[in-house]
Parts: structure tokens; sequence; C-alpha cells
């Protein structure tokens, strides 16, 4: 069974929140207080894009070192 990146799951699973959220809540709001709820939910989008790009990295620099140490340990 293929594992799937956490780089792909935590962002797609947050993104799914809180449309859900959005979606849910958003009817529910005065109308003097949809702006500021949409500034939120861009807020919360943007907090998702920049945690997909700092995972990617991780992940990156996990896979470099992964591959380094079998390198050196292939020489010994």
């Amino acid at each position: 069974m293929k594992r799937f990146k956490k780089s792909i799951v935590v962002p797609i699973s947050l993104a799914i929140y809180t449309a859900i959220i959005a979606i849910l809540f958003y009817p529910k709001h005065p109308e003097s207080e949809k702006p500021e709820m949409l500034a939120i939910i861009a807020i919360c989008y943007v907090v998702i894009v920049i945690l997909w790009f700092v995972l990617r990295r991780k992940e990156k620099i996990t896979e470099t070192n992964k591959s380094t140490f079998d390198e050196d340990n292939a020489k010994k």
C-alpha cells in the first residue's frame, strides 16, 4: 500500500476542514460580521499554503539526508 506524504495529507485535510466550517457557519453570521469571517478564512488558507511549503521543504531535506546517509554507509 502506498504511503501518502505528510506534505499532501495535512494541508488537504486542513483545507477541507476550513471549507466545511466556512460553509456551516458563514450563513449564520450577521451581515456586519461576514467580511471579518471572509478575512479569517483567507488567512487560514494562506497559513495552509505556507504549511504546505514548509512540509515539502522538510521532506526534501529528509530525503537528501537519507540518501547521503545511505551513500556514506555504502562506502564503508
